[in-house]
Parts: C-alpha cells; sequence; structure tokens
C-alpha cells in the first residue's frame, strides 16, 4: 500500500508540473528556439529594407552617390604593394608612375614574352580597365598574361582614384588619364604598332579616346573591345544591382545624369581604326546585348579597309574570356601577329 501510494504522489505531481518531465523540457527548448529564430528573421527584414530604403533616398538625392556607382573606384584594397608584380604573377613587370592631370597614375609595364623591351617593335596594347579594384585584380592580370606570351608589350594603368593614382574619378578625367599614357605609349616605342584594350567600363574609355585620336588622325592599328557596354544608361539599368530598384517610376529620372556618360553607340562610327568586340553569352554585368548593339553602331559607318568583328564566348561570364582556348587565335588573326 506505501508503495502504491508514493506512486501515485509522484504521477500527481507530474500532472500538476509541480516536477517537469523531460519532454515537456524539450517541447520549451524547441518553442524557445523557435521564438529566437522568428526574431532573428524579423530583425534581417527590418535591416534589408533599412538599407533598401537608404540606398533609394541616395540614388535619388546624391548626384556625387549616383557617380560613385559607376565608377566604384572606393573598392580597393589599400595594402597591395604595387611595386611588385611579381607577387600578382608578373615577373619583369615594371611599376612606374606618370603625371596626370589630376596627379600620379600607377601603371604596369608587362613585356613582351617577360623579356622584350618596349622600344624593340612589338606591339603594344594599352590596356583600360573596367569599374573598382585596380590594375593587380586577377582577371586583369590574366589578361595581360596571354597578351605577353602573344608577343604584345602591355600598358596597364590605374585611373585617377583607382588603385594607387591621385585624385578623384569623372568620365573626362578618365579619358584624360587614358591619353596621357597613351602619350607616353608614343613616346617610348619608336613608333611600334599599338592597340587599345577596354574591358567593360574601360571599352568606353577606349572607345573615347579612339574618337579623339582618329580626330587628330593619330595612328592606332586596332581597338579591341572586351565587355562593352553599347551606353552608360543601358548598362546601369540593366545591371544587376539595379534589379530592386527599376520598379519605382523616378529611378528612370535619375539615370538621365548617366545618360550623358560615355555614349559609346553614338560615336563608335566615327573611329577610323579596326575593331574587335568580344563578349559572352553569359554575361549578367554587361549584358551580350549591348556588345551587340554596339557592334551595329559600329557597321552603319563602316570605313573602306576597316575591320569590324564580333566575337561570341560562352561560359566565361563577365571577366574570364582570357581563359578561353580560342582567344590567342582570335587575337592573332586581328593583329596579324606571326604564329
Amino acid at each position: 500500500m506505501s508503495r502504491q501510494r508514493r506512486k501515485e504522489s509522484v504521477e500527481d505531481l507530474l500532472d500538476n508540473n509541480n516536477i517537469p518531465s523531460s519532454t515537456t523540457t524539450a517541447t520549451k527548448e524547441r518553442n524557445t528556439s523557435g521564438h529566437v529564430g522568428i526574431l532573428i528573421i524579423k530583425q534581417l527584414v527590418v535591416c534589408f529594407c533599412t538599407i533598401y530604403c537608404l540606398l533609394l533616398l541616395l540614388l535619388y538625392l546624391s548626384s556625387t552617390f549616383r557617380q560613385q556607382l559607376v565608377f566604384l573606384n572606393y573598392l580597393k584594397n589599400p595594402f597591395l604593394n604595387y611595386d611588385d608584380p611579381e607577387a600578382f604573377g608578373l615577373p619583369n613587370t615594371t611599376n612606374f608612375y606618370i603625371n596626370g592631370k589630376a596627379g600620379k597614375l600607377g601603371v604596369w609595364y608587362v613585356p613582351a614574352n617577360g623579356l622584350a623591351a618596349i622600344n624593340d617593335g612589338k606591339p603594344v596594347i594599352l590596356y583600360m580597365h573596367g569599374n573598382a579594384y585596380s590594375r593587380a585584380t586577377q582577371h586583369r592580370t590574366s589578361t595581360y598574361k596571354v597578351l605577353s606570351a602573344l608577343g604584345c608589350h602591355v600598358i596597364a594603368h590605374d585611373y585617377r582614384g583607382f588603385g594607387d593614382s591621385d585624385g578623384i574619378p569623372t568620365e573626362q578625367g578618365l579619358i584624360d588619364d587614358s591619353l596621357t599614357v597613351f602619350q607616353w605609349i608614343l613616346a617610348n616605342t619608336n613608333n611600334g604598332p599599338v592597340y587599345l584594350w577596354g574591358h567593360s567600363l574601360g571599352s568606353a574609355v577606349a572607345v573615347a579616346i579612339s574618337k579623339i585620336l582618329t580626330e587628330t588622325d593619330v595612328s592606332v592599328m586596332g581597338v579591341i573591345l572586351e565587355a562593352p557596354l553599347n551606353n552608360m544608361r543601358d548598362a546601369a539599368f540593366n545591371h544587376p544591382l539595379a534589379t530592386p530598384y527599376r520598379m519605382w517610376p523616378f529611378f528612370q529620372d535619375t539615370l538621365q545624369e548617366v545618360n550623358e556618360m560615355y555614349k559609346s553607340d553614338e560615336i563608335i562610327s566615327s573611329i577610323k581604326y579596326n575593331i574587335l568586340i568580344l563578349h559572352d553569352h553569359g554575361d549578367k554585368i554587361v549584358k551580350f546585348m549591348s556588345g551587340k548593339k554596339l557592334h551595329e553602331a559600329a557597321l552603319k559607318h563602316k570605313k573602306e579597309n576597316q575591320s569590324i568583328e564580333f566575337k561570341e564566348f560562352t561560359g566565361f561570364s563577365h571577366t574570364t574570356i582570357s581563359a578561353s582556348e580560342d582567344l590567342p587565335e582570335i587575337l592573332r588573326n586581328f593583329m596579324k601577329l606571326d604564329k
């Protein structure tokens, strides 16, 4: 009888929740974890919405912010040692500086085949990179290596405000800086063949200086445009970062400011040099159709004996066309290089 009463007493305590069972404790822990998870999700949603609204406000109110989104020059690694190009896989490369209108411009000279001198008569390529980061970025150095292996000298500079170059970027500033470096090339290459290479935003710079050089009757052997934008407005509107903002009516108005920037499709037909356009079908940063539109614009006023080519790629996205096995042969044919 005594044991029976003790058993009933324990069961009564459990029923009255005076002593919690293991099942009850586990349930409470799950409920607590669930509440914490929901709270974290709510906080993340609030944080995302706040950031979204702040960016929306900045886009609408700040001209400076809109221009910064074009150049993204504040995205940089402040600890890079540009004096050591070999650390970036570029042996025998020289780091030096040129005086530009806004101060010093950081430049790398990547010699042909890693050995030759810049005034030996081999082709020299002025490389103009896209927005963000610097001349030391990996996909850019990969392109230098391909060009060097083909027997071309490469001069790669950072525009004002990029890398270790002085100044604040502007549309005209990038053009001026590239012309300054081009003049340095002319003064140091003993009249060797010079090509212009522009990637992404750099393609717009290359087209702009090609127009200026055409008008001043300066000799350039060809212009190579990798993943080019047809104009800045289309590039900005179709950029992945613009996706959350396209629904807003005023977003079109904010683009009016960039409408006047880098109208490559309006000026490319005035260029007299041979043109080669390289674009990948899967490019999500500058859409493939941008390259096609630019090609069509160039063909409208094709000059006699002018070559205007468009080469399509698949599987190399926006930054890795240099990895294509077809690229060296395409470049050899365009530049008429010896194999």
